[in-house]
């Protein structure tokens, strides 16, 4: 197990590492444990049962950029995988497409944003590698 997240309301938490299975139970690389009165446990899991990763303790994801937590207060969190690592400008329009937030984030895998000066609503996060040119837009919701 490399790491934890609690669940906020319910209090089950979820783990993610390198394995196969958990306390016995099957679950490829994140499950989801309980707290029960004599300890924890994991909670059942067969076929019919997938346990979606939250973002931060998603190790194994295929996505070039996440974003977390989303919907957020203003203050979110970016994690870029290598092929955006370096040389890469953020840029944040609003819904008319006016730039309201711009930065440059060299030699950062994950950084914290805090655009809690910005008006509740939908934005539009734009990150490009400054070296390949390569664009990902992503959708923001500040609540």
């Amino acid at each position: 197990v490399w790491c934890m997240k609690r669940q906020p309301g319910d209090s089950k938490i979820i783990i993610g590492g390198r394995f196969t299975n958990y306390n016995g139970i099957p679950a490829l690389n994140v499950t989801r444990i309980l707290p029960v009165s004599s300890g924890f446990t994991n909670e059942a899991k067969n076929a019919a049962i997938y346990y979606d990763s939250e973002p931060e303790i998603d190790l194994f994801s295929t996505e070039k950029v996440i974003i977390y937590p989303n919907p957020n207060d203003g203050n979110f969190n970016i994690k870029l995988n290598n092929e955006f690592f370096d040389n890469t400008t953020l840029l944040v329009y609003d819904l008319m497409g006016r730039k309201v937030y711009e930065n440059k984030m060299l030699n950062n895998v994950d950084s914290k944003v805090n655009l809690s000066d910005l008006n509740k609503g939908t934005y539009f996060v734009t990150l490009r590698n400054n070296m390949t040119e390569n664009t990902i837009t992503k959708t923001v919701i500040i609540k």
